[in-house]
């Protein structure tokens, strides 16, 4: 307890520089933030005569507006990364592709040869297809290529 009440700047620095190599250890970027409010107490400890149960509240406040900050930038992040990767999403990165009818297509259905695999596919525009044409990937809607013939 006598540790406790007694932390110098010293001692806020030593804790911060531990919290951040265990967070090398790999504790998934938590200790980071703790880290970076111990230094913070540092630093406001060897500049001010701040109280030792002051530079705890600082600590303790510090390390929760650090961490929550940092789970907001990261929900928004990972938001954003959602949207944009192609993650379980193998059709959409057959926009452009070109590949062979195996069945005449229609607006509303047919087979399409991309590679190895068979895709079920319609035309865009109203337009048809005949088996063994060439036509060209433009949207993905859900398992369904839509596909306009290669000009």
């Amino acid at each position: 307890m006598e540790l406790l009440l007694g932390m110098t700047a010293t001692h806020w620095l030593i804790v911060g520089l531990l919290l951040l190599t265990l967070e090398l250890i790999g504790s998934g970027g938590y200790l980071l933030w703790i880290g970076g409010a111990a230094i913070a107490t540092s630093v406001l400890a060897r500049l001010s005569s701040v109280s030792v149960e002051n530079q705890w509240f600082v600590f303790g406040c510090l390390s929760l507006l650090f961490t929550f900050f940092w789970y907001l930038y990261q929900r928004g992040r990972d938001k954003r990364g959602l949207e944009r990767t192609g993650l379980n999403q193998r059709g959409r990165g057959l926009i452009g592709a070109l590949g062979t009818t195996l069945t005449s297509v229609s607006a509303q259905t047919g087979r399409v040869k991309i590679g190895d695999s068979s895709w079920s596919a319609r035309c865009v525009d109203q337009q048809e297809v005949e088996a063994g044409e060439q036509v060209e990937v433009i949207e993905v809607d859900g398992t369904v290529l839509v596909v306009r013939p290669k000009d």
